[in-house]
């Protein structure tokens, strides 16, 4: 979903990339998050963990746009293959738009690289994964229930 030129919230995987025989692979067992991205700056802020990470441009998984490649690190996460976002549920709306009225105003959000390692990144969202989960789990039964 495009807010204008600059913005767009979407969904993409923020992972590590591996190089095997000089071709960066991407470790996809990283679920995918819901982000703002900022095209002038080049970053993606996960929209729950109102953390940043470097956006990397890409065609597909072995062609990057332009030079992108070269601000993959070794070990660190980063943002790729964003996806068109047809509708947002309203609370990702209302928290997208507060982060990009703070990247507006040059807010500079923390490093998602430097706040956890990837062990404990994957860990926290595979939690926040499994709450979601059952939080829906428990309004189906609910639902039943009163039924």
């Amino acid at each position: 979903m495009n807010i204008d030129e600059r913005f767009k919230i979407t969904e993409m995987y923020i992972c590590p990339f591996e190089k095997v025989n000089n071709i960066f692979k991407p470790d996809l067992s990283y679920p995918i998050r819901t982000c703002v991205i900022d095209e002038e700056k080049k970053i993606a802020v996960d929209i729950e963990h109102y953390l940043s990470y470097d956006y990397i441009e890409t065609m597909n998984n072995l062609y990057f746009k332009g030079d992108a490649y070269k601000r993959i690190e070794p070990g660190k996460r980063v943002a790729i293959f964003p996806t068109m976002l047809f509708e947002v549920d309203e609370r990702l709306l209302e928290k997208s738009k507060s982060i990009i009225s703070d990247l507006k105003n040059n807010k500079e959000f923390k490093n998602g690289n430097l706040v956890c390692d990837n062990d404990t990144y994957l860990m926290f969202i595979n939690m926040d994964k499994q709450k979601k989960e059952n939080s829906i789990a428990n309004k189906i039964l609910k639902k039943i229930k009163k039924k």
